[in-house]
């Protein structure tokens, strides 16, 4: 099968475009496992290792999901189960899931404001948690609202220490980026990583992260994840009332028309059939503009990867991801 990506090598050509990405992207699209479409804008490698923020909630979940597939972790439970201080400060409620889900009920803060208690790198993960506990309000009952943020992540981060027995970058070196063969990836040095933001990794990494997932958690011959965990990530979820989204109301170009994106398991459910219910497309866009995603109609995993601001290219990336799937359904349909 032939695909004509002519108005989709266009659009990535135009100057307002390239500039919008700093000069430099890595925009490619796999289909069931096999290359159909890459560029490298501004000469960009695969291998060039860079932070990717929010896109690395997807890969911190996997973590988690690894844990609870082998009964280190109930996602069900209360974080006051695995972390008694909460329940010490009367705020042990939230399940691990719903710490996941952004709907932990905690004041949530963005990851790039620096006043964010769980950005502190002067403290361990465990004494920054504590402060969490002992400082953050609830401010929503849990599971009850969907509030963008990384608090209830670094929650989870250290519920997953505890459980798992080893540091989160030893639980995410052995568990995800060893066997998918991300061999770039690292969350860093830093004794109180950043869960849900602080990955840096190659376009190659995230790739063979993305095929995992889309080949039902198979690395290669390699079992990473279940298939009952993988469904994890495309389990629909119940609209839940909004308090913060990254994300515009009414996003462009968006196959459904859809009136807003919600939050899965550390993934955003870009596209789900209001017919069938079914999750079609999942997400992990980061502040910096690497927009990962897995398109499960299609066949696709897709990588768009820069450094720039997701504000400044997220309008270009809907664009980008529209003449994906034209491409493809106009190939299929030829």
């Amino acid at each position: 099968m032939k695909y004509n990506f002519d108005e989709l090598d266009a659009f990535l050509a135009r100057p307002d475009v390239i500039q919008a990405f700093q000069g430099k992207a890595v925009v490619w699209v796999k289909k069931e496992g096999e290359t159909i479409y890459q560029r490298n804008v501004g000469g960009m490698p695969t291998e060039e290792v860079i932070l990717v923020a929010s896109a690395t909630k997807w890969v911190a979940a996997a973590v988690l999901l690894s844990l609870a597939q082998d009964q280190s972790i109930d996602l069900d439970k209360n974080i006051g189960y695995y972390l008694p201080v909460f329940d010490n400060f009367g705020k042990g409620a939230p399940t691990v899931r719903q710490c996941f889900q952004i709907q932990s009920g905690f004041e949530e803060c963005l990851g790039l404001e620096t006043t964010c208690i769980f950005r502190d790198n002067t403290r361990t993960l465990a004494q920054v948690v504590e402060r969490i506990a002992a400082e953050t309000p609830l401010v929503f009952e849990p599971g009850s609202t969907m509030n963008y943020g990384g608090v209830g992540m670094q929650i989870a981060g250290r519920v997953a220490e505890v459980a798992g027995g080893s540091s989160w970058e030893q639980l995410f070196q052995q568990r995800i980026a060893q066997p998918c063969r991300m061999a770039g990836a690292t969350f860093g040095r830093s004794s109180n990583p950043g869960i849900g933001g602080n990955l840096r990794c190659s376009a190659t990494d995230y790739m063979n992260f993305l095929e995992m997932v889309r080949n039902q958690g198979l690395s290669g011959t390699q079992r990473v994840l279940s298939t009952e965990m993988v469904e994890t990530f495309f389990r629909p979820q119940t609209p839940l009332p909004i308090a913060f989204s990254p994300l515009p109301p009414n996003p462009p170009l968006h196959p459904y028309n859809a009136r807003n994106v919600y939050y899965g398991f550390g993934t955003w459910q870009d596209v789900v059939n209001p017919n069938t219910n079914i999750v079609e497309q999942i997400s992990s866009p980061g502040a910096f503009g690497t927009y990962p995603y897995i398109d499960r109609v299609r066949g696709l995993s897709v990588v768009i990867f820069t450094q720039s601001d997701l504000a400044a290219v997220l309008a270009n990336e809907l664009t980008i991801i529209d003449l994906i799937r034209k491409a493809i359904d106009q190939g299929s349909a030829g």
